[in-house]
Order: C-alpha cells, then structure tokens, then sequence
C-alpha cells in the first residue's frame, strides 16, 4: 500500500504502456497455443500406440486398439493442422 507512495514521492514518472491489441496477435496465440497441445498430445498417442503395439503378444484384440489409437492420433494430427492453416487462411482475408 505504501510503495505506489513512495514511488511516486521519488519523483519518477510511473507509466503504464498499453500495447495495442490486435485481434490477429490473439487468435494466432490461441492457435499456436492449441496447436502446440494437440501436437503434444498426438506424439503421446502415437508413442502409447507403439508400446501397445510391442506388448500386444500377438494379441489381435490388442493389436486393434492399439492400431485403432494410432489411426485416431494421426488424424486428430492432421486436423489439428489444417485448422491452424485455415485460421491463418481466414487471418489472411480479413487483413
């Protein structure tokens, strides 16, 4: 409570610089930000896949999971990015 006082009895100019906010700078974060957990998450998947592929033993039950997860992850993958090119597709119109 007192340092906003003493700050200002110093004598310093205290600013707040507001930077402008575009509506671009935020949805490409958001983007970039879902992207970059989809992406995570897919590797995850893909690497789950495998090691259920490795301790399937043969077992064709197993095997279908683990090839029906690894189907799910690359395509969740290839979503996940063509939703990012059209988000910067849409970007691109409305600038």
């Amino acid at each position: 409570m007192l340092l906003p006082l003493a700050a200002g009895a110093a004598g310093d100019d205290i600013s707040v610089h507001v930077s402008e906010v575009n509506l671009k700078d935020v949805l490409d974060r958001i983007a970039n930000y879902f992207l970059g957990a989809v992406v995570i998450a897919s590797v995850f998947m893909i690497v789950w896949s495998a090691f259920n592929f490795v301790t399937a033993n043969g077992d064709d039950a197993k095997l279908a999971q683990a090839r029906k997860s690894l189907t799910f992850a690359i395509i969740g993958l290839i979503i996940a990015i063509m939703a990012m090119a059209i988000v910067n597709l849409v970007i691109g119109v409305v600038q």
